[in-house]
């Protein structure tokens, strides 16, 4: 178990270094009306490589981020109706990846409190393992 919450605790420590990974310019457009969802994605692919050939620390967006950002977009009808006369830019990215790696973060954080409770709940047990 402990090699488990070890490994929880690296996931989040790269998370946590990999915080800047996704600046992108603000303003580079990565989607318009018309454009096919599957050339955004590898657009925005490119824009994010771009700037980590620019800046070496930066580490990359875990690869469902890239889909996962179109489907939420087009979840809150930013892809549709009069919204979809403005163009997507860096700037939505960069905010929508923000907001990503803090649900990120919330979770490993719920996940680590799930298993103190469940290894103090486990530790108050009798020793022969019998239940009270």
């Amino acid at each position: 178990m402990q090699s488990r919450q070890l490994f929880t605790l690296l996931w989040f420590a790269l998370v946590a270094t990999s915080i800047k990974a996704y600046l992108i310019e603000p303003t580079k457009l990565v989607w318009e009306a018309g454009m096919p969802i599957e050339d955004a994605i590898e657009g925005l692919k490119g824009h994010v490589a771009e700037a980590m050939q620019s800046n070496r620390q930066l580490k990359a967006p875990h690869l469902d981020a890239f889909p996962q950002f179109f489907r939420d977009m087009n979840l809150i009808n930013r892809m549709s109706g009069r919204h979809a006369r403005y163009p997507i830019t860096g700037l939505e990215w960069n905010t929508w990846y923000e907001g990503e790696l803090r649900r990120i973060h919330a979770d490993g954080q719920a996940y680590q409190r799930s298993v103190a409770e469940t290894h103090a709940a486990a530790a108050r047990l009798p020793r022969d393992g019998r239940l009270p």
